[in-house]
């Protein structure tokens, strides 16, 4: 991936941020900017941009001002704990941005970032709370930097991927004319993975698009498995496995079928367990609707497992059983247990392959409850 770093104010060229970048592999283009002149140091960036045409811009405290400032298109903005208020005129960013800050910023206030999601019309899960200062330069704010920028350069290729499949008619003729290979090398998560994909044609093309979206609602997927695990273990269902798979996947298996000797009170269980993971994607994020659902409707294996128990007293109870799974989780403590949770999960995924893994003896630690 081709990066161009953006610094901050009275910062230096190859400091923390970028050298992480670049010793993960990615090539970083991070020019000096002028501390006393704004205007020149957006006159520095735009000719880098324009000279590199970077795959994704970062720009740290003032260096994300100047990010904001330059016309970089619908390039993706990956802008941490961003000066707008200080320097510049720009008050959006574009669809393909996120931005990452600690609310024990002391330099520059959490809710200056707040203001430019409400200003841009973003969803709340483009600002990510990450962090304990300004600096963001801890071992957590940095993979989250690095994390951020595969999340947002994904959103750009599917949408530019979309855009070939249109022009086409559908996926099949799309693939036949297009190179897959240099969608992968663009992007880090997508390039380990396509060692792994043989298949040619419109297979290899929707597998492209699974990894993508993957990377892009890693975070939230690792939430709605939470989710699940969460409201097994204070129902008292078993279950088998607890993971975090590759591309879209996650799954939150029972031990039991409940349709296997369960009465209808079981049943009621069971269809609280099948809506936690969008009751949990609601509370983290505050709506379970995805950017990319249309493609790939997330819930809808959930939405399969929760009919299958539907009775005739209670047909198409999806939603209401989403809305009592959130009643039953609570407020601003299930949220933190969602994220302590779904952070596991994401960890022991990092460090663990693609097929990350708990169990739900953690979990059970974690929401303080007690096994059966």
């Amino acid at each position: 991936m081709r990066i161009l770093f953006l610094h901050g104010w009275k910062s230096v060229v190859g400091g923390v941020k970028p050298t992480y970048l670049k010793d993960a592999g990615h090539e970083v283009i991070n020019p000096a900017l002028d501390d006393d002149d704004f205007d020149l140091a957006v006159r520095t960036a735009q000719s880098e941009y324009d000279q590199h045409q970077p795959d994704v811009v970062v720009g740290s405290s003032r260096g994300g001002a100047v990010a904001m400032n330059i016309k970089s298109g619908d390039t993706p903005l990956v802008l941490l704990c961003p000066a707008s208020k200080k320097w510049g005129t720009t008050t959006t960013v574009n669809p393909n941005s996120v931005i990452l800050h600690s609310r024990q910023d002391d330099v520059i206030p959490f809710t200056d970032s707040e203001e430019i999601l409400a200003n841009s019309g973003l969803p709340s899960e483009t600002l990510i709370e990450v962090g304990e200062d300004h600096r963001l330069a801890d071992p957590e704010s940095l993979r989250a930097m690095m994390e951020a920028c595969e999340r947002v350069l994904s959103g750009r290729l599917i949408r530019e991927m979309l855009t070939e499949v249109k022009q086409h008619g559908d996926f099949s003729s799309a693939a036949a004319n297009m190179d897959l290979d240099c969608w992968f090398k663009a992007c880090g998560i997508a390039n380990d993975a396509f060692s792994q994909i043989q298949e040619d044609g419109e297979q290899g093309l929707r597998k492209a698009f699974d990894i993508l979206i993957g990377c892009h609602d890693d975070w939230r997927i690792c939430c709605h498995e939470a989710g699940h695990a969460i409201v097994a273990i204070k129902l008292d269902i078993p279950l088998e496995k607890i993971t975090r798979g590759e591309g879209t996947k996650g799954e939150v298996e029972p031990i039991h079928d409940p349709n296997d000797n369960c009465d209808q009170k079981q049943w009621a269980k069971y269809q609280l367990f099948y809506a936690a993971g969008a009751a949990a994607e609601r509370i983290v994020f505050g709506t379970e609707d995805r950017i990319f659902d249309y493609l790939v409707d997330p819930l809808e294996g959930d939405k399969q497992q929760h009919k299958r128990l539907e009775s005739r007293e209670r047909p198409n109870a999806f939603e209401t059983d989403i809305e009592k799974t959130v009643s039953f989780l609570g407020g601003k403590e299930a949220k933190q247990i969602i994220y302590r949770v779904a952070t596991l999960l994401k960890e022991r995924r990092n460090t663990d392959g693609r097929e990350g893994q708990i169990t739900q003896e953690e979990v059970a630690e974690i929401t303080g409850d007690k096994l059966w």
